[in-house]
């Protein structure tokens, strides 16, 4: 079922470019804010509580539809649907003027931290890493006035990064160039809870030997791109893989 609707979302995303526009996340930091006036009002807006009361609401909605939704078609609909819409592998198409830094946090963020929570934990991981990574682009804006919260939401999304960045960095060493990479990756697999995101572009670089300066960043950006695409199909057989193992069994 998961490999099914990883397939689907992913291949919506590639034919349909114009569904693009449904993925607007105007609407968080509004919401963020409501919230925040609303908890301040009752005292709960403090420590992880906040956290919580930000979080909770949005998680609802998922027990709404989850409940609406129901039976191997419902579960199959509700997959769709918030993995689609969490999902932004569309959104890597419009990165061919950006820095090959943004493109590879770009892909970890929106593409591959997303199939890892869907496949383990279903519409409600990927709810949950979504919210946690706008909810942190949100307190980055304010950094001095939301500097304790940020730091717990940094524990956090540290926490939920560590296992899926170190499967994308063995997935470049793959894919990439193994004999540079896969050295580096294994010394630093132990590794660090906060910020465990910039091990994807040490490992991204790393493995397409961009440290050289000649580089265009055109060139760079085309090389990560196809870096990307390669390590998505490493992702659709191991998970093809699974699932075949999991109906056998």
């Amino acid at each position: 079922m998961e490999f099914i609707v990883v397939l689907v979302c992913l291949g919506l995303q590639k034919l349909w470019p114009e569904g693009m526009r449904y993925h607007q996340n105007t609407w968080f930091e509004p919401y963020f804010d409501w919230v925040r006036g609303q908890a301040e009002k009752i005292s709960a807006w403090k420590g992880i509580l906040s956290l919580v009361v930000v979080v909770a609401p949005l998680i609802l909605v998922l027990l709404f539809l989850s409940t609406a939704l129901r039976g191997v078609v419902g579960h199959l609909v509700l997959g769709v649907l918030v993995l689609w819409y969490c999902m932004g592998f569309d959104v890597l198409k419009s990165t061919a003027h950006s820095k090959v830094e943004h493109v590879l946090l770009l892909a970890y963020h929106r593409v591959f931290a997303m199939i890892f929570w869907y496949v383990l934990v279903g519409p409600w991981g990927v709810g949950l890493y979504y919210i946690l990574a706008h909810l942190r682009n949100v307190l980055e804006k304010n950094e001095h006035e939301y500097k304790d919260l940020l730091g717990l939401l940094v524990r956090a999304e540290g926490i939920m990064d560590w296992v899926p960045v170190r499967l994308l960095g063995i997935s470049f060493a793959l894919v990439g160039h193994f004999s540079v990479l896969f050295p580096l990756w294994l010394k630093e697999l132990p590794g660090k809870i906060d910020n465990t995101q910039d091990y994807v572009v040490e490992w991204g670089m790393k493995s397409l030997e961009l440290s050289n300066p000649s580089n265009s960043e055109t060139t760079q950006v085309t090389a990560a791109q196809h870096l990307i695409d390669r390590s998505i199909i490493v992702w659709l057989v191991a998970l093809a893989l699974i699932s075949v193992g999991s109906w056998v069994s």
